[in-house]
């Protein structure tokens, strides 16, 4: 079982929240919801001989903080189950006491500094079962990044840039038969596709080196042959409850088991969170750039982000892309973004106006909304939905 907290990316640095568990790409469907959210705020009062009554009622006014505080968005979780019934996350926006327990046996993890930060755990829809790997190789022959174009695939969306993360293949062909013209290429956190018959490019991924089975170098070739453009390594391995790799233990899986493709396509480094804690998010990345000595095999950087909806959320978002264009100098692909709090709808609007007609992010070469779930209602596309299908 599965299961993933995120803090959204722009929090008040007086706030401190342990949040929205959100669950990732599991097939099997029973919900439960769990969240944690803890707050603490501090507020300075001065008072002078006579003015007593008038502190007290300043002391009293958190209308400041109220107004700052993030909302948070109540998110469900799926148990296994052997049902095909497709499940769509609630929208209702709840307000959890802090001491809510969860029904589930995962454990929340504490950010360390007021800063925003992501624990917990994202599943594979489709992947194998883990298996126990030998200790991975420390040095490659590897010098140079792959040059390898990426494949447009399916029916081509007017920025050739759009794709869906998906954990129902079914929920693909829904929402093609809306926006067919929108959508390039999707993928499900695994690399054998789940079934999927719709008429778009399926990249593969490696979730984690435990999933690792000689059916990745199978997929991996297939995808050579078939011209998909790209292959994605591991997933958030800077989140507790994903990968979780050291940034020097990543990068000698990464030459294991994604070097042996260099050249021939064109290769992600490991997802990361747009977390801003040290050892998380962009300084994971980093830490893992330099654990490689320009020895992996690494084309694009692929990036994850949650936080505030609304132009506001949409600004900060892309500011997030645009720091780690700069820092790196690499394409990037956006494989998860969503707003966890706020208007969604416009959120998306703003976001996929900008990436997809703004030259100043033609460096951005795909992005994916998280995730197709979440634009439905039952088998109907929501309001959101529509504007991801056809904006």
């Amino acid at each position: 079982m599965f299961t993933k907290y995120i803090v959204p990316a722009a929090l008040c640095a007086t706030n401190l929240v342990e949040a929205s568990s959100r669950h990732r790409h599991m097939h099997k469907r029973d919900y439960i919801a769990t969240e944690v959210e803890i707050v603490t705020d501090y507020v300075t009062v001065t008072v002078y001989e006579g003015e007593e009554g008038a502190a007290t009622a300043a002391a009293a006014d958190k209308s400041f903080y109220a107004a700052s505080r993030p909302s948070t968005t109540s998110i469900v979780v799926p148990e296994a189950s052997t049902s095909a019934s497709v499940v769509v996350a609630p929208s209702v926006v709840a307000e959890p006491a802090a001491s809510s327990p969860t029904t589930l046996a995962t454990s929340v993890v504490v950010a360390p500094s007021s800063v925003q930060t992501e624990a917990a755990a994202v599943p594979t829809t489709y992947a194998p079962n883990p298996v126990t790997t030998t200790e991975a190789a420390t040095s490659s022959t590897s010098t140079a990044a792959a040059t390898t174009s990426v494949s447009s695939g399916g029916s081509g969306s007017t920025s050739g840039k759009r794709g869906l993360a998906y954990n129902s293949a079914s929920l693909v062909s829904s929402i093609l038969s809306v926006g067919s013209s929108k959508f390039d290429w999707c993928y499900d956190w695994g690399f054998n596709s789940g079934g999927l018959t719709a008429d778009i490019t399926y990249i593969p991924m490696l979730w984690g080196p435990t999933h690792y089975t000689s059916a990745w170098d199978t997929a991996a070739e297939k995808a050579i042959s078939d011209n998909v453009g790209a292959l994605f390594s591991f997933n958030e391995c800077d989140n507790a409850g994903q990968a979780n790799l050291a940034a020097a233990d990543a990068a000698n899986y990464h030459q294991q088991y994604l070097n042996p493709y260099k050249g021939r396509i064109s290769i992600g480094a490991p997802s990361i969170t747009s977390s801003a804690s040290a050892g998380q998010g962009l300084d994971w990345l980093s830490a893992f750039m330099t654990a490689c000595s320009g020895n992996c095999a690494v084309d694009f950087i692929n990036l994850h982000w949650y936080g505030p909806g609304g132009q506001e959320g949409a600004t900060e978002f892309l500011a997030f892309l645009d720091k780690a264009h700069e820092q790196f100098s690499l394409p990037v692909w956006v494989t998860e973004f969503a707003a966890t709090s706020g208007d969604e709808t416009e959120f998306m609007t703003y976001a996929l106006e900008q990436l997809d007609t703004n030259s100043a992010y033609n460096y951005v070469q795909k992005y994916s909304y998280f995730y197709t779930d979440t634009l439905f209602s039952g088998t109907t596309l929501t309001s959101l939905g529509q504007t991801y299908a056809t904006a």
